[in-house]
C-alpha cells in the first residue's frame, strides 16, 4: 500500500509539473496577442512585454487545478509585490521567475533566499484579500526554482519563449547541481525521486548515476 501511494503521489508530481510548464507558454502566447490588439508602441512593449508576462505566468499557474498541488500568492515583507508559491505532494515546492539564459539566477529576493535556507512559512493571501499565516512546507520537501525566459542570443527573442529550466538553489549560496530543462527534470521523476541520483561534478566527467533506489522506485 504505502509503495502505491508513493508511485500515485510520483505521479501526480509529474502532472503538475507538466500543468506549469504549459501554464508558462500559454502565458508567453497570450502576451504576445495582448501586446499585438493594444497596438503598443515598440518603445513601450520594450517594457510593458515583461511586466504583462510576469503577470500573465502569475494568473495561470494560480489557476492550475490537478491533484497533490496548491498554489499560493505570497506577498513580501512590505506586502508591495506578490509572488506564486507551489507546493506539490508536500514533496516540492517551487517558484517561478523571468530570466535572461538558463544561466542567470533570478533577481535577488529576500523570499527565494528565505526558501532556500528552509524558512518556508509565510503569510498568504485569501480570496478575500485578508492575509494569513500559511501552512508551513513540509522540512523534508525539495525547494526548486523554475526559469524561463527568451529565445536567441542573450534574448534578443525577447517575445519567444526559449526555454523552461529547473534550477537548485543551495542554502548557502549557489546551487546544489547545475540547472536542467524543465522536461528533464520531468524525465527524472519518470525514474523516482531525482534527489536518490547522484550527480558528478565536471571535474570527474559531468553525467549522472542512478541509484538503486531510483531505478526500482516506481516497482
Amino acid at each position: 500500500m504505502t509503495q502505491e501511494l508513493q508511485t500515485t503521489a510520483t505521479a501526480s508530481l509529474r502532472v503538475a509539473l507538466e500543468a506549469i510548464r504549459a501554464a508558462i507558454q500559454d502565458a508567453w502566447a497570450d502576451t504576445c496577442v495582448q501586446m499585438d490588439e493594444y497596438k503598443f508602441q515598440p518603445a513601450v512593449v520594450h517594457t510593458a512585454f515583461g511586466q504583462y508576462l510576469a503577470h500573465n505566468v502569475l494568473n495561470k499557474v494560480f489557476q492550475i487545478e490537478t491533484a497533490g498541488m496548491v498554489s499560493q500568492f505570497v506577498p513580501n515583507r512590505r506586502g508591495s509585490a506578490f509572488h506564486v508559491k507551489v507546493v506539490i505532494e508536500d514533496r516540492l515546492f517551487l517558484t517561478i521567475s523571468a530570466v535572461e539564459n538558463p544561466e542567470s539566477p533570478p533577481r535577488p529576493a529576500r523570499f527565494r533566499n528565505d526558501y532556500a535556507e528552509g524558512l518556508q512559512s509565510w503569510f498568504e493571501v485569501t480570496a478575500q484579500d485578508e492575509f494569513r499565516l500559511a501552512i508551513p512546507t513540509k522540512s523534508t520537501a525539495e525547494y526548486i526554482q523554475i526559469l524561463h525566459g527568451p529565445s536567441g542570443l542573450r534574448g534578443q527573442k525577447r517575445q519567444e519563449l526559449g526555454f523552461i529550466y529547473v534550477a537548485f538553489p543551495h542554502w548557502g549560496g549557489g546551487n546544489r547541481r547545475p540547472s536542467i530543462p524543465l522536461d528533464s527534470y520531468i524525465a527524472e521523476w519518470s525514474l523516482g525521486d531525482p534527489t536518490e541520483i547522484e550527480y558528478i561534478s565536471e571535474e570527474e566527467g559531468l553525467g549522472v548515476t542512478l541509484k538503486k533506489e531510483a531505478l526500482n522506485a516506481d516497482k
